[in-house]
């Protein structure tokens, strides 16, 4: 046997049997481990923010609807409407993306060529979900670094309690029926998946799986799930809007007039860069927000506590 024969049997062996000394089998793409959605962050209106407590003012308007009577030749009585100052902070939140000259200098996993390009995109991404997560949970009471408080905290006025039990369709109901009375017209649900999975089961009729018009299944808040609506007796059908563990605690399920919540920002857009000094052989960047919550006529939302996940 020849020297290139020996050699063709040699290459032959590498080729199919000797996976060791194979160049390595890896996909061209980065796929994410932890969840992205961010439905409120995506839903909720945009609004501008000039000072590090934005304020506004909500009115209220008498209750004594009898008082509006008279007699002929007289005036009614004078009565006064209640004007009252609502107000949330301005919180910082922010992340770093930081990358070695090494690792700019060498191929990245995946499609991208710059480890440093990489690192902005992910923390970005990552950003987005922080402020999901301070948009449900903020507390206004921790001050140091300051918070805004979030809708946890804000729509806790009017609540009704489930009983620490799988969420009861009439207790859900009657909360609606309270933020009816108080003057909203809810049209969002905000609760775990579990939760979002027990009120599809409620009575037959109850749950829509299309808009209101009768056009096909869309995308609803959260991306490739389509739009879920449960049926409102005192309004449009009111679309659920499942939140993950990782930004909504569980127990509890949210009540919402969507129209009248916004996220307010100092910045436009939302999210900006910052390039960082280095004291270091590395590169970074600071990803940042200034972010504060409206959330008009707080009584017009509602929360349902003791809500069973189970």
């Amino acid at each position: 046997m020849g020297d290139q024969q020996v050699l063709a049997m040699i290459k032959r062996a590498i080729d199919t049997s000797d996976t060791a000394i194979q160049p390595e089998d890896l996909e061209n793409l980065i796929s994410m481990v932890t969840p992205l959605d961010t439905p409120l962050f995506r839903m909720l209106q945009r609004i501008p923010v000039t000072a590090t407590l934005h304020e506004w003012v909500e009115s209220t308007l008498t209750a004594t609807l009898s008082s509006s009577v008279y007699a002929d030749g007289s005036v009614p009585s004078a009565n006064t409407e209640t004007h009252t100052r609502k107000n949330n902070k301005v919180m910082c939140v922010g992340r770093v993306a930081k990358a070695s000259n090494l690792l700019r200098a060498v191929k990245t996993i995946g499609e991208f060529t710059d480890a440093f390009a990489l690192e902005v995109q992910e923390k970005m991404q990552d950003l987005i979900r922080c402020i999901e997560y301070w948009i449900l949970n903020g507390d206004i009471a921790n001050t140091s670094p300051q918070e805004m408080d979030g809708l946890l905290n804000v729509v806790a006025t009017t609540t009704v309690a489930n009983g620490s039990v799988v969420i009861s369709e009439a207790k859900l109901q009657e909360l609606i029926k309270k933020c009816y009375e108080a003057g909203g017209v809810p049209d969002t649900i905000v609760a775990t998946p579990a939760v979002a999975l027990a009120i599809a089961n409620f009575s037959s009729g109850r749950i829509r799986y299309n808009y209101d018009d009768g056009s096909a299944m869309e995308d609803g808040p959260v991306p490739g799930i389509k739009l879920k609506k449960y049926q409102n007796p005192f309004g449009p059908a009111m679309v659920i809007v499942p939140e993950r563990s990782s930004f909504f605690a569980s127990g509890n399920v949210l009540v919402l007039c969507s129209k009248e919540i916004a996220l307010g920002s100092v910045l436009s857009p939302v999210i900006q860069m910052f390039d960082l000094a280095n004291t270091t052989d590395s590169f970074s960047r600071l990803l940042r927000a200034y972010i504060t919550l409206v959330v008009r006529n707080e009584t017009h939302h509602g929360l349902l506590t003791g809500v069973n996940d189970e």
